[in-house]
């Protein structure tokens, strides 16, 4: 049973809990517990993903998780055993998203020039705004695709079909956070933004 998700970067070690009360009948209490990891076409990764062995503390198990891909999704499956013999198994989903850009700004900083890689790290980062709630970070978001679109012009030019592709998705995925913007209040995006955006 799932019974929880994570979300961390691939640089964070996050801890995360499984709460095995549930489980446990009157008088019970957990005995031994394992933790195994899975990608998204069930190959155990628990050699690079997990960190360190599960620990149990009162009704808890704990499982350090590290690295992970951006992007991808794993799934960590404690395998718990109590004293009175019950064996009960749960999962949480883990969802590795990409770190922020470590060289400043990101509004100010895809490099010089400006490079695909460096935008689209700001995009998958900044994408998550509805999930997080957050109007800073579609501005930002928004900021990045208009980036993307400067510089998939001139990829584009050079006979790249697939960033074109790319570039009809992007501009649909900014009308979508403009959108989202104006339900909440927040002025639609305009072609250039200024630091004082985003502050």
């Amino acid at each position: 049973m799932q019974v929880g998700v994570y979300r961390k970067t691939p640089g964070e070690k996050e801890r995360i809990a499984f709460d095995v009360t549930h489980a446990l009948a009157a008088g019970d209490s957990p005995l031994s517990a394992t933790c195994t990891a899975y990608d998204s076409a069930n190959a155990d990764v628990s050699a690079t993903l997990l960190d360190g062995d599960a620990q149990i503390s009162a009704g808890s198990v704990y499982q350090f998780v590290k690295g992970g891909i951006a992007g991808s999704v794993y799934y960590v499956v404690v395998s718990l055993t109590t004293a009175q013999g019950a064996v009960v198994q749960d999962s949480v989903r883990v969802e590795v998203v990409a770190s922020p850009p470590s060289s400043g700004d990101p509004i100010l900083d895809f490099g010089n020039p400006p490079e695909l890689s460096a935008i689209r790290n700001a995009m998958l980062y900044y994408g998550q705004y509805a999930i997080e709630n957050s109007v800073d970070f579609a501005k930002r978001y928004i900021y990045a695709c208009q980036a993307f679109l400067d510089v998939a012009e001139n990829e584009i030019t050079h006979g790249s079909e697939s960033v074109k592709k790319e570039s009809v998705g992007v501009q649909s995925n900014i009308d979508r956070a403009d959108r989202w913007l104006k339900q909440r209040g927040s002025r639609p995006h305009v072609r250039h933004l200024s630091v004082r955006n985003f502050r």
